[in-house]
């Protein structure tokens, strides 16, 4: 790691006016006159995240954001890992730059976050099961390398387009990605014998219980699949990470429509916790709940496949009735 400046101070990064007061909205010096910016002409305009994250203008392709890296997190040792093995396809790192000059930074495309990924549009059971699947699949892939995220929200968990294809290499259209590991950690033990940790304090008031239960995962408009603990999670143990919350909307099922399948995948996610002091039996593992979504998704999508038919057939069958 050449020339990283790393006796100067990280972030955050404030701008501060004459009155000692945060501008929140306005770019630090120190990161638009970096090395590597100018270097590669990026022009940054909106604070995605005050004094840490800041980005290139929506007007103005390709689009590009800079995270001011905490080099007293293992963020860097651990992108160093994930972007070499970058062409893997169940790796959902988000494709990234690590800076080498200066200030360490981390330069990446800028996409939407996956709340915004409907656009106004509904998705079937089949599509909101197969971004549920992705992301299930991006935490297995972390799981195996003994990494676990500790932040895993929706707001760390971003969505290509078609439009971002042209601009940015090996981003494909509508794949799931993970951002943010400031605050993940690598274990030296691997899944189904690291034993728990003391987790830091969650950044989200959780949802009430139990009526929460029956907004998780699916529903009308805006719903959450909450996974707390590391549910799934290659059983490193119940206490390693912290919760998952998958926003997955307007879809065309009432609550009380909600397939029962569906529902009993997000409680077995769930599990029982009770507090495991060793490696966590209580939960299943990434593995196990990508191998269940997969049969899940295959059953449901055979089953409107058949209810299709059948309607099709009835119909056909109603209009030789009446014509006889």
């Amino acid at each position: 790691m050449a020339n990283t400046s790393l006796d100067e101070p990280g972030p955050p990064w404030y701008v501060k006016d004459e009155h000692g007061r945060i501008d929140a909205l306005a770019i630090p010096e120190r990161l638009r006159t970096h090395p590597e910016i100018q270097r590669r002409g990026i022009v940054l305009s909106d604070p995605l995240k005050p004094g840490s994250v800041y980005s290139t203008s929506t007007l103005h392709d390709p689009q590009y954001a800079v995270k001011i890296l905490r080099i007293e997190t293992e963020e860097r040792k651990i992108y160093e890992m994930l972007l070499v093995d970058i062409r893997n396809p169940h790796n959902h790192t988000l494709p990234a730059e690590l800076t080498e000059t200066g200030y360490p930074l981390l330069i990446m495309p800028r996409l939407w976050t996956f709340r915004n990924l409907h656009r106004g549009s509904e998705w079937s059971l089949h599509e909101a099961l197969g971004y549920l699947l992705q992301v299930v699949e991006g935490v297995e892939y972390l799981h195996r390398r003994h990494i676990a995220h500790l932040d895993l929200c929706v707001g760390n968990i971003l969505v290509s387009g078609p439009e971002d294809e042209p601009y940015h290499e090996r981003i494909v259209a509508y794949k799931i990605f993970i951002i943010d590991f400031d605050s993940a950690q690598r274990f030296k033990l691997g899944p189904g014998v690291q034993p728990a940790i003391q987790l830091p304090p969650s950044q989200t008031r959780p949802p009430e219980w139990p009526k929460a239960l029956r907004s998780l995962l699916l529903g009308r408009l805006l719903y959450w699949a909450r996974i707390e603990g590391y549910i799934i999670g290659e059983r490193m143990q119940s206490s390693v990470a912290r919760d998952i919350r998958v926003y997955i909307t307007k879809l065309n099922y009432e609550d009380e429509e909600i397939p029962r399948l569906a529902s009993w995948y997000v409680q077995w996610l769930i599990g029982s916790e009770r507090g495991c002091t060793t490696a966590c039996r209580c939960r299943p593992t990434a593995r196990r709940a990508r191998q269940i979504l997969v049969l899940i998704r295959s059953i449901l999508y055979l089953s409107e496949i058949c209810g299709t038919l059948f309607e099709r057939f009835s119909s056909l069958f109603n209009a030789r009735s009446y014509s006889d």
